[in-house]
């Protein structure tokens, strides 16, 4: 943790963010070594939370 708070962890660089979507995408990259540590989103973080069920029914 001490080195990444120094800049000295090239952790931003080991991670590649991929919506659930491209998922092949993702595992393709990862076999070739493009990226590291393929991160899948399952919704955009700018997407709101889905309604609250009503559990009185």
């Amino acid at each position: 943790m001490e080195l990444q708070v120094a800049g000295r962890s090239p952790l931003d660089k080991l991670v590649e963010f991929y919506d659930f979507k491209d998922i092949n995408r993702a595992v393709d990259d990862s076999d070739k070594g493009t990226a590291i540590k393929p991160v899948l989103r399952t919704r955009s973080a700018a997407a709101p939370p889905p309604p609250a069920e009503d559990s009185r029914r």
